[in-house]
């Protein structure tokens, strides 16, 4: 099974800020809450994806978290 698209996009709204498919759909959604910053929850994971894109979930799946070497020496997967 393929994950969604990217682009993905930010959604910043009154109560809930999200993340939009490349068609503006919804993906996922963080509640405002006080003990953390759900636009910054938000725009990590939007940032994280488009980033990521054309490496395969399997791939970053191996990856030692925390080692940014790791990406930027990937070749472009199909």
């Amino acid at each position: 099974m393929k994950h969604t698209p990217e682009p993905w996009a930010l959604y910043e709204g009154e109560e809930v800020h999200g993340v939009l498919d490349s068609t503006g759909r919804h993906l996922a959604e963080m509640w405002l809450r006080k003990d953390w910053d759900s636009l910054a929850n938000a725009r990590r994971i939007v940032a994280c994806v488009n980033a990521c894109k054309n490496i395969s979930t399997d791939r970053l799946e191996k990856m030692v978290p925390g080692t940014l070497a790791n990406l930027l020496t990937l070749k472009r997967e199909k």
